[in-house]
């Protein structure tokens, strides 16, 4: 079960899960909290009581693009479906 230690914007969250959607689901979720903890981590560093889109953003932009590029474009492609203005790929 994932789990969460902070208030996210429902959005950024909702496209984190969707870019982890296609990965199988036996490796999905511990994938999936190990992004959620360093996201969470990296916001209460910067002193955000929320996780924002930014936030998803440049945390999985470090972790994914060299890795996981299709994870990375699967990401970018959420975040613009929740509204999220991305400048580059």
């Amino acid at each position: 079960m994932i789990s969460k230690s902070m208030d996210w914007n429902e959005k950024a969250y909702r496209a984190l899960i969707k870019a982890f959607s296609p990965m199988p689901p036996h490796i999905r979720e511990k994938a999936l909290q190990k992004v959620i903890d360093k996201i969470e981590s990296y916001a209460r560093n910067l002193g955000a009581k929320r996780v924002e889109f930014e936030h998803v953003y440049k945390v999985s932009k470090e972790l994914l693009m060299s890795k996981e590029r299709y994870m990375y474009e699967s990401l970018i492609n959420s975040l613009k479906s929740e509204g999220f203005r991305v400048e580059e790929l």
